[in-house]
């Protein structure tokens, strides 16, 4: 699958792009879980990609335990929209 094209964007240079702080003290960020969460939503997107027009998760709350989805919203393609 995709997971191993995503380690990349998760390592801590490239973290901080995509909003996520690892700060000295604490532990860790679960980054198999913020992964699993990305390609999970992907390929509900792909799944349901004739009815899904987008999915927006914010935020997405990752600590050393697991990546959760606070709030999330997810549009229905109208029918007059481009598949």
């Amino acid at each position: 699958m995709a997971e191993h094209r995503l380690d990349p964007l998760l390592r801590p240079a490239s973290i901080a792009l995509l909003g996520v702080s690892e700060r000295s003290g604490r532990p860790a960020l679960n980054r198999k879980a913020l992964i699993d969460a990305i390609v999970t939503l992907s390929l509900l997107a792909l799944e349901f990609s004739e009815i899904i027009a987008e999915i927006d998760i914010n935020p997405m709350l990752v600590d050393e335990r697991r990546a959760i989805a606070v709030d999330a919203l997810v549009l229905r393609k109208t029918p007059d929209a481009p598949c």
